[in-house]
């Protein structure tokens, strides 16, 4: 049985010749007309040909038009070309014809980022929820007395959990936090920060910033009253295969030793300090060994360390013919 192909063909991706072509087409066709830069020249490519039977209705050509734009709606709808003559005074004809009307509608400058900090986020607070309800509530039935709407209608249950959450803000915090998501703010939010103020609301508290580990920094068993005065610790994580039996340890060495039997998982811990003997303790069943090497540097000799000793969690079961 034969299966059709997918026709998996990609579209042609554009050359930069034509990528560029099309944006410099665009510009002479006034794609930058009304923009924050007030690129407001006139068009001065010729005129896109209408077509009576596009299904865009002459609406390409109106975009792109280099001419009086009401005489290319008089010619796609049949209709007598623009006068204006039957105008009436202070009745502008359109862009074209006029650029002072993009003034009209020209965007504002993009607003710059807000560099305030966000307050934390604390624990829902149920008795300002239910202030806030019957805020809503009031504010309804004294602006709308005649709407079926729900109070809801006002500030929803999200704005007021969302209130309800971060406590006592600034006028400039809360601003930030409601404005972008109420759209009642502009009417009712100087009315909403009031009336927070008589509510026993906690006060907000900053992000804090979490402390982070200098870079090189070691942890030391026991703590750091271990240390002695004039030695400096350098830690480095080794992992050793096979025992370490007969071998002389000159630095200190924390080993975990895991060895696997039944389905258990036994640690130990064996420390050694700087000693000319050689450890003749070792590990029954070892798989690996995880641990720290401390290089001690000292200013004075070394005392005496203990010899090599070993801590047991819990006992080890026996298996095979492990002594």
């Amino acid at each position: 049985m034969l299966r059709a192909k997918r026709n998996n063909v990609q579209p042609k991706k554009k050359t930069p010749g034509e990528t560029a072509a099309a944006k410099a087409y665009a510009k002479t066709h006034g794609v930058c007309r009304g923009g924050i830069d007030k690129d407001d020249a006139i068009p001065t490519e010729l005129e896109v040909r209408l077509d009576m039977n596009a299904e865009n209705e002459g609406l390409l050509t109106f975009v792109q038009s280099t001419t009086c734009r009401r005489a290319v709606w008089a010619a796609a709808y049949e209709c007598n070309p623009p006068d204006a003559s039957l105008r009436p005074t202070g009745v502008l004809c359109c862009d074209i014809c006029d650029p002072s009307l993009l003034d009209r509608t020209r965007p504002g400058p993009l607003p710059l980022a807000d560099k305030t900090k966000a307050p934390r986020k604390g624990k829902l607070d149920l008795e300002v929820t239910k202030k806030l309800e019957i805020w809503r509530m009031d504010v309804i039935e004294r602006d709308y007395a005649l709407s079926t709407l729900a109070s809801a209608a006002i500030m929803d249950d999200t704005i007021i959990a969302l209130v309800s959450h971060f406590g006592r803000l600034p006028f400039a915090e809360l601003e930030l936090l409601l404005k972008p998501q109420w759209i009642w703010w502009d009417i009712y939010g100087k009315e909403l920060d009031s009336y927070l103020k008589i509510l026993p609301l906690r006060e907000a508290k900053e992000k804090g910033k979490k402390a982070r580990r200098k870079p090189g920094a070691s942890r030391v068993e026991g703590g750091p009253e271990q240390l002695n005065s004039g030695f400096q610790l350098k830690q480095l994580k080794v992992m050793v295969p096979g025992p370490l039996g007969n071998t002389p340890y000159r630095n200190q060495i924390s080993f975990h030793h895991y060895s696997f039997g039944d389905g258990e998982m036994d640690a130990d811990e064996h420390q050694a300090g700087p000693s000319s003997s050689a450890s003749t303790v070792i590990p029954v069943a070892p798989q690996f060994y995880m641990g720290t090497f401390s290089d001690y540097m000292p200013d004075t000799p070394l005392a005496p360390i203990p010899p090599l000793h070993a801590h047991h969690g819990r006992k080890r079961r026996r298996t095979g013919n492990s002594p």
